[in-house]
């Protein structure tokens, strides 16, 4: 969903900090960004830049903390009721919100009397509906009431293990219903015609500097050192590369293992994405699990080479920092291995069907994105060695920027192919397997799926079982994850990437 936006940069700004029209002096440090700040509206938030604003300068109910655990913000309880439909949140009575001076001349200007800088239960539920105008998610709330001003109940049509996650994950924060209206189109245009409650404010911006600042009217539960915060904007790869090797920079967020990185030290990496062998369960070769094992068994996965847009090879299905309930799958322990590389096993196994169905030959359409042509063209060759004649393969490549619409055409037997899983949960994982890449509605995995709303309390056995089942069957190989690494050129307590790399929290940092 990401949108491709244009950036006009001064370069001279850029590789000169004497030219900057904002002081880098007393900041306690710098990030290097290749995306600009369009828009100062966490709801529309989409570059690199807009998310850290957004993360940082806004609270919403839950966040996560450095494990990747979902954790309280605005929220100072929550509870629960036995029937999973309903949750109770209690917000922080002392919550209060940062006005800046443009938002104070609208306050003025609007001749609103007396106004309420508290922070209650009214703006959280204003808040999730404006949320729900930019973003048609949550089928499953039915409803979010205020109990009192400090109290909100949200309840569910449904049963939703993933509704924890989206409230850390997603930019549902707290409106002041009376600021907004007041504030016309004018809301959001600027740094300071918006109202802040998270841990920092936004000061000064220009075309390619943005300026964070402590919040002095925040009361919340996380601790703040960092005064003051930079956000640089290179608008090239290399630019931000050497501009964080001189020093210039104290982070670098990089979209996939740097090279030519002086400091090589990443406090932390998050996956997006996972990217594997797809077999497409529509096709007549991928809705049959035997052609499905023959064909995974016979590949050496030690031989399928990363593309420079990976992160690191995959482990598992299910990314580590993907969530299940309120905790990441990397906490629990697992012990499920890919496809044992048997082609011998493979070769009799073919005989064997070719024997059964009395065919000569079958044609299998292999398609891979550009950047691993290379070792798509050995796998094929791996399998022609194997099978010979018995199977002809075509291979088909495609641009990854193109590889939704490509996924969804189905126009291949097998492909290298991520699951497009809409949140960085377990659960989204298992729903999507019903789409592309794989269109795989197996019994098993339906029923495990509706075990998930009837017993959440075994979410973790369930989704296991459901892995154990993918991998076993051959349904999806996991291959490689994407995701972020972030680099930092001295030691800072505190700075994690959360959500896949989607989320940078640098509120708990070291004091300088």
């Amino acid at each position: 969903m990401k949108k491709i936006i244009s950036i006009i940069l001064c370069f001279a700004i850029i590789f000169s900090f004497s030219a900057c029209s904002l002081t880098n002096e007393n900041a306690n440090f710098t990030i290097g960004i290749r995306e600009a700040v369009n828009t100062f509206n966490p709801l529309l938030s989409k570059t690199d830049a807009e998310k850290i604003i957004s993360t940082n300068c806004f609270e919403g109910l839950l966040r996560f903390d450095e494990h990747g655990k979902i954790n309280l913000a605005g929220a100072t309880a929550y509870t629960i009721e036995k029937d999973g439909l309903s949750y109770i949140f209690k917000l922080n009575p002392k919550a209060e919100w940062y006005i800046p001076e443009g938002a104070k001349t609208i306050i003025k200007n609007a001749n609103i009397k007396d106004f309420n800088s508290s922070i209650t239960g009214e703006d959280y539920v204003y808040g999730f509906q404006k949320f729900k105008e930019e973003n048609p998610e949550f089928n499953s709330v039915k409803s979010i009431n205020i109990i009192d001003d400090f109290t909100i109940e949200i309840t569910l049509t449904e049963k939703d293990l993933d509704l924890l996650y989206k409230l850390a994950a997603l930019p549902i924060y707290p409106c002041s219903k009376s600021f907004i209206e007041a504030s016309g189109n004018s809301y959001a245009t600027t740094f300071d015609t918006i109202l802040y409650n998270g841990p920092y404010y936004v000061k000064e911006t220009s075309p390619t500097e943005t300026v964070l600042m402590k919040n002095p009217q925040y009361n919340g539960n996380i601790q703040i050192q960092n005064k003051k915060v930079l956000l640089y904007t290179t608008g090239t790869e290399d630019a931000l590369k050497t501009r964080f090797n001189d020093g210039s920079y104290n982070i670098y967020i990089a979209n996939s293992s740097a090279e030519s990185i002086a400091y090589t030290h990443p406090v932390s990496t998050l996956y997006s994405e996972v990217w594997g062998l797809a077999f497409n369960c529509k096709s007549k070769l991928g809705s049959q699990s035997a052609f499905r094992k023959i064909l995974a068994s016979s590949i050496n996965l030690d031989n399928v080479a990363c593309p420079d847009f990976a992160i690191q090879k995959a482990k598992f299905l299910y990314p580590p920092n993907f969530s299940i309930g309120d905790v990441t799958y990397g906490n629990f322990q697992n012990n499920i291995t890919p496809p044992e590389f048997n082609p011998d096993n493979a070769v009799k196994a073919m005989g064997t069907i070719q024997q059964k169905y009395g065919f000569k030959s079958y044609s299998v359409t292999f398609a891979a994105p550009e950047e691993m042509k290379t070792s798509a063209e050995k796998i094929i060759a791996d399998w022609e060695n194997l099978f010979g004649e018995k199977i002809e393969f075509t291979l088909v490549t495609f641009p990854k920027s193109h590889v939704k619409d490509f996924a969804e055409k189905a126009e291949y037997d097998i492909a290298v192919l991520p699951i497009n899983a809409n949140e960085k949960t377990a659960t989204a994982i298992i729903n999507s397997l019903s789409g592309a890449p794989c269109y795989y509605g197996g019994k098993t995995i339906q029923n495990l799926r509706g075990k998930l709303n009837t017993i959440p309390e075994e979410s973790f056995k369930i989704h296991q079982k459901a892995e154990q089942h993918i991998i076993k069957n051959n349904i999806f190989v996991p291959l490689f994850y994407t995701g972020k690494e972030l680099y930092i050129n001295e030691s800072f307590s505190g700075i994690y990437l959360a959500d896949g790399g989607n989320l940078l929290y640098f509120h708990a940092g070291h004091e300088v």
